[in-house]
């Protein structure tokens, strides 16, 4: 199924057209989002994203390759998504508690002890 010809007809709002092609590519485009976020829970809301983008933006569609557009909005919400999260889980340690105290307060800490240990050197 050559599903080129499917996208004017799904930016007109053939909402038959875009089931056809939902049917023809879930299982694709889960499949990438899968393999991608390696969350299926995840993967399954980047999917109805997708789906939510081509339905919204197949007037932005041209020419040939339809497939592959959809597919790399996939990819790229499932990217997304991971340096979301990524994004959220990163560690600050300036103001995060490290080893019992902020990073400055260790290093000022170090660069006292290494003072205190060139005196008792001399």
């Amino acid at each position: 199924m050559n599903l080129d010809r499917f996208a004017k007809k799904i930016a007109t709002g053939d909402t038959v057209a875009f089931e056809a092609v939902y049917e023809k590519m879930r299982g694709t485009v889960f499949a990438v989002c899968l393999s991608i976020t390696k969350n299926r829970g995840v993967a399954e809301e980047i999917m109805q994203e997708t789906f939510v983008a081509v339905w919204q933006k197949s007037g932005q569609f041209r020419e040939t390759g339809y497939k592959t557009w959809i597919l790399t909005i996939a990819k790229n919400k499932s990217i997304n998504a991971l340096r979301k999260r990524d994004k959220e889980t990163a560690v600050d340690f300036t103001e995060n508690e490290y080893l019992g105290g902020s990073y400055e307060i260790q290093l000022e800490t170090g660069i006292a002890l290494r003072a205190a240990l060139r005196e008792l050197e001399q």
